[in-house]
Parts: C-alpha cells; structure tokens; sequence
C-alpha cells in the first residue's frame, strides 16, 4: 500500500471516527490493514524525527 494510501487511510479515520470495519470497507481493504496503516502513521506523527 502506497503511502498516500496509508496517508488517506489515517486521515478518514482521524475526521470520520468511524470503526476500522466501515473505513476498510471504503477503502476496499481489511480492517487489520487498516488498523496496521493507522497505528505506522500515528506512530511516525508522533515520533520525534518528526518534530525536529
């Protein structure tokens, strides 16, 4: 998954609030990917490399 798509997939999740159930749906994926892609992104937002 490109990480564009990974980008979308944080995105939708952060302003929807929708389970991973209905995002996976519309991103034509499973819920464990998108509950993977969420937590890589949340992850790298939140690390320090970011912020400096």
């Amino acid at each position: 998954m490109s990480v564009e798509e990974q980008l979308a997939i944080f995105l939708y999740t952060c302003v929807t609030g929708l389970p991973s159930r209905h995002v996976a749906e519309r991103f034509q994926c499973s819920p464990d990917t998108v509950t993977k892609y969420f937590k890589a992104m949340l992850f790298f937002f939140s690390s320090d490399p970011f912020y400096s």
